[in-house]
């Protein structure tokens, strides 16, 4: 969640759930050794609650849609209409609080790989383009574009969106910002990134589960309640 294109989108783009995700550790410590340095301004560019979390949050919806379809001969919009959509809402708010919360976890990894892996200049150079209006614009429509329930239907989908949103106002900073020397570290770094981000997201589900299931059931009743006090009034 090819190539060449998508090392420009932003690297946490890709994110898809996989294993475990023991080896983060609390923020705190390095937030404090590091606050305001670029490096720790990319890592919050990188790991933006407004993009990547809308996108994981766009891929759980369309699973929960998928979960209440499942395993029924008939819908179970024709018992209880509009019951859908009431789960999907609660679960998702849900869904969005989890991952808001555990954010720093993923924060620090990432914070941690851009120490180990890159120069000041590149972390600047990376810095400057993915906060640039190309760099938003481009971040923004492959996330939003993201759609799918394979790996690489949702790379395919965020990548066409991605490259229509490209104007001839962006060739300039894409040219500059694919022959700059952080573009081919990012190239490198873009496996780790994703695995870890789709670690976070596994580790994080997982772990929370039960919260998520619990919300669940509690919207159905809720639901069902509401629509049976209207049949009675």
């Amino acid at each position: 969640m090819k190539h060449c294109a998508c090392l420009i989108f932003g690297p946490l783009f890709f994110a898809m759930p996989a294993a475990s995700y023991a080896f983060l550790q609390p923020v705190g410590a390095d937030r404090a050794m590091v606050q305001s340095s670029p490096v720790e301004m990319l890592a919050d560019l990188l790991v933006s609650p407004d993009g990547l979390i809308q996108s994981l949050l766009n891929d759980f919806e369309w699973e929960v849609r998928k979960k209440v379809g499942e395993g029924n001969d008939v819908s179970p919009e024709v018992t209880y209409p509009g019951i859908t959509e009431a789960i999907v809402r609660a679960t998702r708010n849900e869904t969005e609080l989890i991952l808001e919360e555990n954010l720093p976890a993923l924060r620090y990894f990432v914070l941690s790989l851009l120490k180990k892996e890159l120069t000041l200049d590149e972390v600047s150079q990376a810095y400057n383009f993915y906060s640039s209006p190309t760099g938003r614009k481009l971040s923004r429509a492959a996330i939003n574009g993201a759609t799918g329930s394979e790996l690489d239907e949702i790379v395919q989908a965020g990548t066409i969106a991605a490259l229509q949103a490209m104007g001839p106002e962006d060739t300039d900073a894409l040219t500059r910002f694919g022959n700059s020397a952080v573009y081919p570290k990012l190239a490198a770094l873009r496996p780790k990134l994703r695995q870890g981000t789709s670690d976070w997201v596994a580790e994080v589900l997982s772990r929370e589960q039960g919260r998520v299931s619990q919300v669940f059931l509690d919207a159905i009743a809720a639901h069902i309640a509401d629509l049976q006090q209207k049949v009675s009034e």
